[in-house]
């Protein structure tokens, strides 16, 4: 009769890897739980944390409120030079190309709300424009607004979802017809800051410069 360790020496090889596969699973099972619990895993369905910004509600649209802006600063922002021609007025007066006048009716001190992650909050400015159509023929009213201010020229940051916005209303404008937009930048507000509106439209860029206004009492805080 054969030895114990002589027959486990001529145990065929295929025993060799059915041993080996049940130690196998027995080890993956033991992992598994001690990492689990011994609980079957589910899936987290838990809303992911947020920055605030998503639970803030749309902005809704503020009504349009003209504020007289103050006269032209002693001393204007500067401002790029952009397009083919640049017209400079002042807020008393429109600034025209011979196609279009450019008129700053409104410069409102606000604070601005921010709605989404690189939105600014804080004191801003919503500039009101009113485009006229002195042509013969339909104009487009695709036209982008800048604001500097200060002396140094600071460029205002665009708040595009805070609701003092107030867009065209239409694409095109025809001859003779006027139309008025709102545009909101986070900028210094306080009663006399030199700002320098800038709108480019068509070949040609406005700026109308002037003074920030008095702020309404109902606007401060």
């Amino acid at each position: 009769m054969s030895s114990w360790p002589a027959r486990w020496r001529h145990t065929p090889r295929i025993v060799w890897f059915g041993i080996g596969a049940v130690v196998v699973a027995i080890v993956v099972v033991a992992v598994f739980a001690l990492t689990t619990g011994g609980e079957s895993p589910t899936a987290d369905l838990s809303p992911s944390p947020t920055d605030g910004f998503d639970e803030l509600a749309r902005p809704t649209p503020i009504p349009v409120e003209t504020v007289e802006p103050g006269p032209s600063p002693e001393q204007a922002p500067p401002a790029p030079q952009l397009g083919e021609s640049t017209i400079t007025s002042g807020p008393d007066e429109g600034a025209t190309d011979g196609t279009v006048t450019v008129q700053l009716v409104s410069l409102r001190p606000i604070t601005t709300q921010a709605y989404e992650r690189g939105e600014p909050s804080g004191p801003g400015l919503a500039v009101t424009i009113v485009v006229t159509n002195v042509s013969d023929g339909d104009v487009s009213l695709a036209a982008d607004m800048n604001l500097y201010a200060g002396p140094e020229g600071m460029p205002g940051v665009s708040a595009v979802l805070d609701g003092h916005n107030s867009p065209f209303t239409s694409d095109t404008l025809a001859p003779g017809h006027s139309a008025e937009r709102t545009a909101v930048f986070a900028a210094p507000n306080a009663k006399g800051t030199a700002v320098a509106v800038q709108v480019i439209l068509g070949p040609s860029t406005f700026v109308i410069n002037a003074t920030v206004p008095e702020q309404l009492a109902k606007d401060k805080g």
